[in-house]
């Protein structure tokens, strides 16, 4: 994660990739995973001067879905655009003139529910109507 901090406002630029998944479904496996960027802006206000803040943020995000299935007559590897947006609460603030520390929590709300389903079977994976992030942040200032 970059980020930039003026004032009272930050603005970061990140990614994630998440580990991907097993789901046993009819005479196989799905595998399912989801790589993704996200930009993330946050109002901050000093609780404790630069030592303790507190704020709101919003964050969008787009990446892919990424699933393939095994033990199948046919197995396919699919990838399926993904993109959220959503918000929640930063608290963090500095250590000395250098060191950075923050803990976030996020909520995330897809623009589209995808689903990779197995020919003749159904539907094997769906994914979720909100996913969330809890991050604990450490960090250097540069400037």
């Amino acid at each position: 994660v970059a980020g930039v901090e003026l004032v009272h406002w930050s603005i970061e630029l990140g990614g994630t990739e998440t580990l991907s998944r097993s789901v046993r479904f009819a005479s196989g496996t799905v595998r399912v995973g989801l790589t993704s960027g996200e930009l993330q802006l946050c109002r901050m206000i000093d609780l404790a001067g630069k030592l303790l803040r507190a704020g709101a943020c919003a964050r969008a995000a787009a990446g892919q879905y990424r699933g393939e299935g095994e033990g199948y007559p046919t197995s396919t590897s699919v990838r399926l655009p993904w993109m959220a947006a959503g918000g929640g609460l930063r608290v963090g603030g500095s250590w000395g003139k250098r060191l950075l520390w923050g803990v976030s929590g996020l909520l995330l709300i897809p623009i589209r529910r995808q689903t990779f389903s197995v020919d003749n079977a159904g539907v094997a994976y769906e994914s979720g109507i909100v996913g969330g992030t809890l991050a604990v942040e450490l960090g250097v200032r540069l400037f």
